[in-house]
This record gives C-alpha cells, sequence and structure tokens, in this order.
C-alpha cells in the first residue's frame, strides 16, 4: 500500500451521527477494505513522517457542540478550539471572580457613602440666629403720700379738692381745722374719670375762716410720670428691635435666595452625573453581552477588563449621585428651616409690635386721665363746679 495521505471525503458526504457514535466508541471509520488506496487511522497514527502543522488544515473532521450538534471544520482550527476552549473556561471562571470582587467592593463603597452622608446630614445642621426680645415697662402711679395745701372757708362752699393730690379709690383724708372728718359730715368726692379720690364735700359749708386740708396718697402731677418714662422706654427697646429685626430679616431673605441658587447648581450637577451614569451603564451592559458571547481567552479577558472599568466607573458616578442627591437635601432641609425661622420670628415681631402699640395706647389713656383728674381737681379747688 502506497505510504500517502488523502483527505477524508467531503463533509456533505459523511453522515454526523454515524460520525459521532463510532468516533466515541474508538470505531475506526476508515477500515481498508472500505476505502481502498487510503490509509486508516491507525495507519495514520503510526505514520513516522514529517507532517507540517499547516497540513492539518487541508484534514477535514467533525466538531460537537456543547449543544449535541455537529459540524465540520478542519483539524488545525479543531485544536486550536479545543486549547482555547479550556483555557476559555479557565478564563471565564477567573474573571468572573474578579468581576464580582469588583462589584462586591463597589457595593460596599456605595454603602459607606450613604452612610457617610446620613451622618453629615445629622451634624450639618441649620442653626437659627436667634434674635433678643425685650420685656414691656409696666408702669403704675408712684406712691407720695403728701399734706396738701390748706383752703380757707368762706361760709358758702361745701365742696373743697385735694389740689394736685389725690388717692387711689377713697384713700384720702380731709381735715377741717386740724380735726379729721367723719363720715356723717360730707361725703369724699371721686373722680368723675378715673378711681381716685380728690376732695371732700361737706353736708354743711364750712364757716367763713375755716381751714381745710387733705392727707393724700400721690400727686397727680406726678401720677403720670412712670407711665411716660414706660412709653419712652419702650419706644426706644421697639425702634432698636425694629432695627434689628429689620437687619435679621434681609439676612434671612438673602439666605434663603442663596439657599436656592445652591440648590438649582446642586440638581445641574445631579442631572450632569445621572446623565454621565446612564452612558456608563449603557457601556456597562454592552460589555457584559460581549463578554457573555466571547468564546476566546482572548476576549474574556478583554471584556472582563471593561466589565471592572466601566464597574468601577458605575459605582464611583453613584457615589457621586449619592453626594449630589445629599446636598441638595441638606440645601431644602436648610432653606426650610430658614424659611420657618423667618416665618417665625416675623409674627413674633408683629405679635411684640402689637403689644408695644397696645402699652403705648394704655398708658396715654393713662395720662390722659391723670390730666383730666388734675383739671377736675383744679376746677375744684377754684369753686367753678356746682355743688
Amino acid at each position: 500500500m502506497e505510504n500517502r495521505l488523502f483527505l477524508l471525503d467531503a463533509p456533505e458526504e459523511l453522515v454526523p451521527t454515524g460520525l459521532t457514535a463510532n468516533i466515541l466508541a474508538g470505531v475506526d471509520v476508515t477500515p481498508e477494505s472500505e476505502y481502498s488506496g487510503k490509509i486508516t487511522l491507525t495507519q495514520l497514527n503510526a505514520y513516522s513522517g514529517e507532517l507540517k502543522a499547516e497540513a492539518l488544515t487541508n484534514f477535514k473532521t467533525i466538531k460537537i457542540e456543547k449543544d449535541g450538534s455537529e459540524s465540520f471544520t478542519n483539524v488545525a482550527k479543531l485544536l486550536l478550539e479545543l486549547q482555547q476552549g479550556g483555557g476559555a473556561d479557565d478564563a471565564r471562571e477567573e474573571a468572573d471572580i474578579a468581576i464580582a470582587s469588583v462589584e462586591g467592593d463597589g457595593e460596599i463603597k456605595r454603602q459607606l457613602r450613604e452612610l457617610s452622608e446620613y451622618v453629615e446630614h445629622l451634624h450639618d445642621k441649620y442653626v437659627v440666629v436667634a434674635l433678643d426680645g425685650y420685656e414691656l415697662a409696666v408702669a403704675s402711679p408712684e406712691s407720695n403720700v403728701r399734706w396738701v395745701g390748706s383752703q380757707e372757708a368762706d361760709g358758702v362752699r361745701t365742696r373743697f379738692a385735694a389740689e394736685d393730690g389725690m388717692s387711689f379709690g377713697e384713700g384720702i383724708i380731709a381735715i377741717l381745722n386740724g380735726v379729721v372728718v367723719t363720715p356723717e359730715d360730707g361725703d369724699i368726692i371721686m373722680s368723675e374719670n378715673g378711681p381716685y379720690a380728690i376732695g371732700f364735700e361737706f353736708n354743711v359749708a364750712p364757716t367763713v375762716g375755716d381751714i381745710v386740708e387733705f392727707y393724700a396718697g400721690m400727686t397727680i402731677g406726678k401720677a403720670s410720670g412712670p407711665y411716660e418714662k414706660a412709653n419712652s422706654k419702650n419706644q426706644a427697646s421697639e425702634d432698636e428691635a425694629i432695627a434689628e429685626f429689620t437687619a435679621w430679616e434681609e439676612a434671612r431673605v438673602a439666605e434663603i435666595s442663596q439657599f436656592d441658587s445652591n440648590i438649582a447648581e446642586a440638581q445641574i450637577e445631579k442631572t450632569e452625573i445621572e446623565a454621565s451614569l446612564a452612558e456608563a451603564n449603557k457601556s456597562l451592559d454592552e460589555a457584559k453581552s460581549e463578554y457573555d458571547a466571547a468564546e476566546s481567552v482572548e476576549l474574556i479577558n478583554k471584556f472582563a477588563e471593561e466589565i471592572k472599568s466601566l464597574t468601577t466607573q458605575v459605582t464611583h458616578l453613584e457615589m457621586d449621585r449619592t453626594s449630589a442627591i445629599s446636598d441638595i437635601n441638606r440645601l431644602q432641609s436648610k432653606k426650610f428651616d430658614a424659611e420657618q425661622s423667618l416665618s417665625a420670628v416675623s409674627a413674633e415681631r408683629k405679635d411684640a409690635a402689637e403689644a408695644f402699640a397696645q402699652s403705648k395706647s394704655e398708658n396715654e389713656s393713662t395720662i390722659d386721665m391723670f390730666a383730666a383728674i388734675a383739671d377736675e381737681s383744679k376746677a375744684i379747688a377754684d369753686g367753678n363746679t356746682p355743688s
């Protein structure tokens, strides 16, 4: 028999199922009796001549896929695929471990960033700048017990006033010629303008030359003094409080406006980060698809590196997004607190202004009352009021 190599029959002349079964069973598929003039597989294995690697491309052979299907290829290509196939499985296993490690590290980093931002949010609180208020000065008539000047009776008048003197309630003492008068002698004259005793009306007019005196609890002319002082003090405090509030209000309004500006900038930054993140995720999905379809060690390693790099990129972008969202939340929280502070302090200022106005009005009414009592007392002392 000639010691020559011939190509096997063309692929279309072979029966894949029969070949597969025979090959797996170790059957020599080229018995000499059926392939006259051609060598058998056994003879080929025993061939001792030199067979160049390039020649293997001329030998047709069968390839069995993982799903059991059969196709035809050449021996050189099959040998490369077999070598790369085993290496590809190892490469994919190692790549899967490396990718999982990068993904795990990324998850830890994201959780740490979220925790860090949460803690920072707890500490980064808006501190309201407090305004000092003031207590309204409260006035009351000054106690100024004193003798009131003598008045000489004319034998006709029965009503006498403790001119420039009065007492709260009925606490005034009338004295006739050095003797304290009694209720049987007449009645205490009460002011028509307030609850103050301002004189005495005798039942019988004192005799000409009799002296009428009074012991009063306060001086009419000085009674309004505390109220005037209170108004003056309160006005100064109110003016100062208004000036402080105006400056404070302007600062809060400017601060809220700055918060709005910072929030808008943070929103833009967040939008840019999310756009980059979407692009990175798209690239990562594409790399994963290429990785899943790769069969060679070279392609598996190539796309595994891309996946690791893109996973790291996605992790950092997600961390940046977490920080951006946290910044926005902190700014919005501070703005809300500033607005609440402005509203609360404005309400307090309004209440304080109303309390000041009410106190001022009440004090002025009291001052007017004492002025009217002074006029009333003088009229009695001058004998210009009817008995």
